[in-house]
């Protein structure tokens, strides 16, 4: 969770856009992340890879 911190602070202070995905898959998760969005602690499973482009897609519809 730390480097999560580290990335949105680096992209607000740049004046970047960022597709948050750890809360995106914690607001479909309930608040936590769902098991079945990872093959392991660090690899999306098929599902957490749609999930990823669903996000992506959304906030490049919105204009980021």
């Amino acid at each position: 969770r730390q480097m999560v911190e580290i990335v949105r602070e680096v992209a607000e202070e740049r004046g970047l856009s960022l597709v948050d995905a750890d809360a995106g898959f914690r607001e479909r998760g309930g608040g936590i992340e769902r098991a079945d969005l990872f093959e392991d602690q660090v690899h999306l499973s098929a599902t957490g890879h749609q999930l990823l482009a669903e996000l992506v897609a959304s906030e490049l519809r919105t204009g980021m």
